[in-house]
C-alpha cells in the first residue's frame, strides 16, 4: 500500500496515535536501558519496563502497518491504564517539583488514554483496521 495514499485515508486521530506510540516506544526503550544499566531496581521492575517498551513498539507497528489485531489491545490497555492514573491524579498532592511533573505526566497520559478509547472505539476506525470483533467499548 502506498504511504501517501495510506496517510490521506487514515481515520481521525490515527496519525496522532502513531506518533505518540513511536515516542512512547523510544522513551520506553531508553527507560529500559537506563533501568537495566544504572538503576538499583528489582528484576521485576526491570522486566516490567522492558515489557512496556516492547508493548508500545508492538502497538506502533500495528497502527503503522494497519493490522486488525491492534484495536483490541489499544482499547483494553487504555481502559486499564486510566485507573491508576486517575487514582494518582485524585489522591496525591505533589510536595516536590518531581512529584508535580509526575502528576502532570499522569494527567497527560490519562488524556491520551481517553483519546485512544474515543478514536479506537469509533466504527470508522474499526472499519479501517478491518476489525470485525465486538468490543465492550463501542
Amino acid at each position: 500500500m502506498n504511504t501517501e495514499i495510506r496517510k490521506t485515508d487514515l481515520p481521525l486521530g490515527i496519525e496522532i496515535s502513531q506518533i505518540a506510540y513511536l515516542l512512547l516506544s523510544i522513551l520506553g526503550t531508553f527507560g529500559f536501558i537506563y533501568v537495566l544499566l544504572f538503576s538499583d531496581k528489582t528484576n521485576l521492575e526491570v522486566i516490567g519496563t522492558g515489557v512496556m517498551a516492547l508493548f508500545y513498539w508492538m502497538l506502533f507497528y500495528g497502527t503503522y502497518k494497519i493490522r486488525n489485531w491492534v484495536v483490541i489491545p489499544v482499547l483494553v490497555v487504555s481502559a486499564i491504564a486510566i485507573i491508576p492514573n486517575l487514582l494518582l491524579i485524585l489522591t496525591e498532592t505533589p510536595q516536590t517539583l518531581g512529584e508535580f511533573f509526575g502528576k502532570a505526566l499522569s494527567i497527560l497520559m490519562t488524556m491520551f488514554y481517553l483519546f485512544q478509547i474515543y478514536i479506537f472505539s469509533r466504527s470508522e476506525t474499526k472499519k479501517f483496521f478491518k476489525e470485525k470483533g465486538t468490543t465492550l467499548i463501542s
